[in-house]
């Protein structure tokens, strides 16, 4: 059964009638997942369910509340629009927000009600300045070079977070930015040990000490600390050699659309003319998704399913694909089209999706997943 959580196209139900492209979303998979992860690192270790950029397209708050339903102990976000659905949903549960917002809204990211991450002296002296008590995660820059105190910088940040009054440490992270690279995330996270020593050192105990993300919690079973926070493994997204070490399933379940014509073209001007000399009429059918709904403009190698077989893709357009059907015998207008996930015997997945197109799987999955209307399974 699937059912239509949709509230940006208004009645979402009018919206597939219309245009009918969508994205099954599959809330199961997510419980099972964090499951998994539970498994893996062990009941003493905080889980925080990393549901950044909309629950990687799955939905922020539906997402949110089936890892929580599975066991994660509380949420993190990147983006306060995904902290405001969340709690909007009536989810009370601890959250972290990411690094994201400028200093001057210090206080309206407080009245979330959840625990800030301070990652420069402008948001440490943004937050201390309030007066109000401030749950904080410190995040430490051990070679990303994307967020973070840099090293130089740490022990005047741990003062200056000690002298502040009303900045109550929650913990303290860092991303590694290879860990593929095992040597390098070794050695980085004796880096990460030194950040913690020093905010020891600076009085403060009890505090969280997170570094592993999905690959971490797949490769490193010592960098399990007392927290982690995987994102990719909650969702199902981890690729290669990444995925036999920690057995997910993915959450963006299937891409699908249904066909709106069909049309037969023989050789002669056009783009999609049969070639002069073809045996047959170059036949195809055409559904409403397109690059505006996150599909790649070139087609590269990618097909869909049609009446159980492949087809391959004969080009993307801003809101419409063509689809080569010449070897199919009958599709009508309504059909469905499946460009991820099952139809009959075969199945198109994510990762083969992806590959076609030589995008990243995270990318073109989620890009897919927030554009498109959600059908959630159950």
């Amino acid at each position: 059964m699937l059912r239509s959580l949709q509230p940006r196209y208004g009645d979402s139900d009018l919206a597939l009638r219309v245009r009918p492209s969508w994205v099954e979303i599959d809330l199961a998979a997510v419980r099972d997942n964090v499951r998994a992860i539970r498994q893996q690192i062990g009941p003493g270790v905080t889980l925080y369910a990393v549901c950044k950029a909309d629950g990687y397209g799955c939905g922020a708050a539906e997402a949110a509340g089936a890892a929580l339903d599975a066991g994660a102990d509380a949420i993190a976000v990147g983006n306060p629009r995904g902290a405001l659905a969340i709690r909007q949903a009536g989810i009370v549960a601890p959250m972290l927000l990411y690094a994201c917002s400028t200093p001057d809204a210090a206080e309206e990211v407080l009245d979330l009600n959840l625990t800030v991450t301070i990652h420069d002296f402008p948001s440490l002296r943004a937050f201390s300045a309030l007066d109000q008590e401030v749950s904080a995660f410190v995040k430490v820059d051990t070679g990303f070079g994307r967020l973070g105190f840099q090293k130089r910088e740490w022990s005047q940040a741990l003062l200056e977070l000690a002298e502040s009054g009303n900045v109550t440490l929650a913990g303290i992270y860092t991303h590694f930015f290879d860990p593929e690279d095992r040597s390098a995330s070794e050695a980085l996270f004796e880096v990460f040990e030194e950040a913690c020593r020093l905010a020891e050192a600076a009085g403060f105990s009890n505090f969280q000490r997170m570094v592993a993300s999905s690959r971490a919690i797949a490769a490193y079973p010592t960098f399990e600390l007392s927290a982690v926070n995987p994102g990719r493994a909650v969702f199902g997204l981890l690729e290669g050699l990444w995925k036999t070490r920690l057995v997910v399933s993915p959450a963006i379940a299937a891409v699908k659309s249904r066909v709106i014509q069909v049309a037969e073209f023989t050789s002669g001007p056009g783009k999609y003319a049969a070639q002069p000399g073809a045996a047959r009429p170059l036949r195809t059918a055409v559904i409403p998704i397109g690059h505006a709904d996150g599909l790649p403009q070139q087609v590269g190698r990618a097909s869909a399913l049609i009446a159980g077989r492949r087809a391959p893709l004969l080009g993307t357009h801003l809101e419409h694909t063509v689809i080569d059907i010449s070897d199919i015998e009958i599709v009508e207008v309504g059909d469905e089209v499946v460009l991820m996930g099952t139809q009959g015997s075969e199945t198109i997945h994510a990762e083969e999706l992806a590959g076609c197109y030589g995008v990243p799987l995270m990318e073109l999955a989620i890009r897919l997943a927030a554009s498109l209307p959600r059908l959630y399974r159950s």
